[in-house]
């Protein structure tokens, strides 16, 4: 990367987190908010719990300060659990990387990737051995990914950037081809989800295109 391409990385970085503060700020300000928000609260955890079979799916609240997903309880769609359960892998234990709207840098074609800041991860999606082969500088090449149709997998690479303040993790290889079949564009809403195939415990991704109007 050159030196401008560092200064963007980091603007665009920060103009994120600066966006998810201003979200919370607004929500923190509405009239009324905190009394109604705790009435919800107090409702919600008084009332029974369906014993269901939709409810053996482990549900995730995401705590991370991203606006795009704080709060959320969100859980991995049917038919991306029925991919990851093709693929030898476990979908109850999928777990939420990361929730974002995609910025310029995620779409544009001379750039190839799509960014996950580390602050913005929801949850710990790397085995210390696969940090430490990030950290190294070496890629983590051909992990499998679910794209956004729910049915095709195609091979992406995984890199980390260490900034000064922050590192963020990179799919790289095959990202454009990605983008490209599944018609993502700026400002489309999408998670990146993380699973392990079985027995070989290989990382594996997924990533789901969400509407527009599912950011909180």
């Amino acid at each position: 990367m050159t030196r401008f391409d560092w200064l963007l990385l980091a603007a665009e970085t920060a103009q994120q987190e600066l966006e998810d503060e201003k979200k919370g700020i607004a929500l923190q300000s509405l009239p009324h908010a905190s009394k109604e928000n705790e009435k919800k609260r107090k409702a919600s955890a008084s009332a029974p719990i369906p014993l269901n079979k939709d409810n053996t799916n482990k549900r995730r609240k995401v705590t991370n300060n991203s606006a795009s997903c704080s709060a959320a309880v969100v859980e991995l769609p049917p038919d991306f659990r029925h991919k990851v359960r093709e693929m030898k892998g476990k979908a109850e234990e999928a777990v939420l990387v990361i929730q974002k709207k995609l910025f310029e840098s995620d779409t544009a074609p001379y750039k190839g990737r799509f960014s996950i800041p580390s602050k913005q991860v929801a949850n710990d999606f790397l085995t210390p051995q696969e940090k430490q082969t990030l950290h190294s500088g070496t890629k983590i090449e051909n992990v499998p990914l679910i794209e956004p149709d729910g049915t095709s997998v195609y091979p992406i690479t995984l890199k980390k950037w260490d900034m000064s303040a922050n590192c963020i993790y990179n799919l790289i290889t095959n990202w454009n081809l990605v983008r490209e079949r599944n018609r993502l564009v700026t400002g489309d809403l999408v998670q990146l989800w993380a699973f392990r195939a079985q027995p070989s415990q290989e990382l594996c991704l997924a990533m789901v295109h969400l509407p527009t109007q599912s950011l909180i």
